[in-house]
């Protein structure tokens, strides 16, 4: 929903061209941004982490790390463009922090667009909760096993 309010706020064409005038050769951000980007991939390692549960772990771990990577960047990149493409100010943006993404939806959808984003980051969290504890108890198990 929120990308899709993006979309039809600005038309497709006119989302993409603004997010790819964006771009900039700032180093300094540029490696900001990776580093940030970077942290948020940490979470693929729980797959591996609970390779002892899973059916066919030689072919099925690769391609799961592979197709949650794929998805999750393109999402990323997605939400990035929805993001250059609010019609909040961008001084607002940068003055939110964290509940940026709440104002932007809300400025797309109104109040159900701040809802949604905040029952997606609830899920998120629950999500992130879940793969660390499976993550956790698969590595105890295995340690056991190892001696």
């Amino acid at each position: 929903a929120f990308i899709g309010g993006a979309f039809s706020f600005r038309g497709p064409s006119t989302a993409v061209g603004t997010f790819a005038t964006g771009f900039t050769t700032d180093v300094v951000g540029i490696v900001s941004i990776a580093a940030l980007a970077f942290i948020t991939f940490f979470g693929f390692s729980a797959i591996a982490a609970s390779a002892g549960e899973i059916i066919e772990p030689k072919r099925t771990v690769p391609r799961a790390i592979a197709a949650s990577i794929i998805t999750v960047t393109v999402l990323y990149a997605l939400v990035i463009v929805a993001m250059v493409n609010s019609p909040v100010p961008a001084e607002v943006i940068a003055r939110e922090g964290e509940t940026a993404m709440g104002e932007v939806a809300a400025g797309f959808l109104g109040p159900i667009g701040r809802s949604l984003i905040v029952a997606g980051a609830i899920f998120s969290m629950v999500s992130a909760s879940n793969a660390s504890i499976l993550a956790a108890s698969g590595i105890g198990s295995l340690m056991g096993r190892q001696g």
